[in-house]
C-alpha cells in the first residue's frame, strides 16, 4: 500500500511538472494578427516621482485624445526601472493605468512589475560615430582622450549608479468605444521593498511601431532570466518527481 501510494504520488507530480513545462512554450496563433491599423503616438512622458503617485489626491494622467472610430485599439507601453530592497523579501511595485470614464475588463488596468521578472538594467554600451563614412567605436579608452579627466569620472560615477537597477517594459491595450474623449491615468497601487527610479510612459492607437516592439523584446532580456523563479520550481518538481519514482520503482 505504502509503495503504491508513493508511486502514484510520483506519477502526479512528474503530470504535475510537465504541465509547467507545458508553460514554457509559448503559445502560437493559428493565424498572425493583422494590423491594417497606422501607428499614431498621442503622449510620452517620464514620471521621476513615482512614490508620489501614492500620495492621496496624486495621479499622472496623459493628455487628452479623443479615440479614431478607424485608428484600432489604444495601447499603453511602460518603462519600468527599479531597485530590489532585501533579497528575502517580495519585491513588487503595481500601477492601476486606464482610460479615465472608461469601463475595462478585470485586470487588464493592472501593470504588475515584480522584481524576480525583471531584467537587469544595461545602459546603452559601446556607442559609435561614424566619422568619414567610418564607425568608430567609442571605447574607455577613446572616451578617456575624448575627456577631461573631470568628465570622464562623472562619466564613471554614472554608470556605478545603475548597478543593481532592474527594468521591465509591458504593453497594455484597450478597446475604448470611438468617439470618446479621455485621457489615460496613472496610479501607484503598491510599493513594496523596491525603490522606484523612473516610469516612461508611451500611449498611442492602431500598431504598436515595431522600433518600441524591438525595445521591449531587447530590453526585458531573456524570459528564463526573468522568470527565473517559476523555472526554479519547476526544476525542483522534476527532480522531486524522478526521485519519487526511481524510489517506487526500487
Amino acid at each position: 500500500m505504502a509503495l503504491s501510494f508513493v508511486a502514484s504520488h510520483a506519477r502526479q507530480g512528474l503530470v504535475t511538472a510537465a504541465l509547467f513545462l507545458a508553460l514554457l512554450v509559448p503559445a502560437v496563433p493559428a493565424q498572425a494578427e493583422s494590423t491594417p491599423h497606422p501607428s499614431v503616438l498621442i503622449d510620452n512622458f517620464v514620471i521621476t516621482d513615482v512614490k508620489g503617485l501614492g500620495s492621496a489626491g496624486h495621479t499622472r494622467s496623459s493628455k487628452p485624445f479623443v479615440v479614431d472610430p478607424e485608428g484600432g485599439p489604444v495601447w499603453v507601453m511602460t518603462n519600468y526601472l527599479a531597485e530590489e530592497g532585501d533579497e528575502d523579501a517580495l519585491s513588487v511595485t503595481s500601477f492601476d493605468i486606464m482610460p479615465e470614464g472608461v469601463p475595462v475588463p478585470a485586470g487588464s488596468n493592472i501593470a504588475r512589475f515584480p522584481a524576480q521578472e525583471m531584467a537587469r538594467f544595461k545602459p546603452e554600451e559601446g556607442l559609435a560615430l561614424n566619422v568619414g563614412g567610418k564607425t568608430i567605436k567609442l571605447t574607455d579608452n577613446v572616451l578617456r582622450e575624448l575627456m577631461t579627466p573631470e568628465q570622464f569620472d562623472e562619466l564613471l560615477k554614472a554608470r556605478e549608479s545603475t548597478k543593481g537597477v532592474l527594468q521591465l517594459v509591458q504593453l497594455q491595450r484597450f478597446n475604448i468605444p470611438a468617439d470618446t474623449e479621455t485621457v489615460i491615468r496613472i496610479d501607484l497601487t503598491r510599493l513594496e521593498n523596491m525603490k522606484p527610479h523612473s516610469l516612461e510612459v508611451v500611449v498611442g492607437q492602431g500598431a504598436v511601431p515595431e522600433e518600441l516592439v524591438t525595445f521591449m523584446d531587447k530590453k526585458n532580456g531573456s524570459w528564463l532570466y526573468r522568470n527565473r523563479n517559476m523555472v526554479g520550481m519547476i526544476g525542483f518538481s522534476l527532480l522531486l518527481g524522478g526521485w519519487l519514482w526511481r524510489r517506487a520503482l526500487g
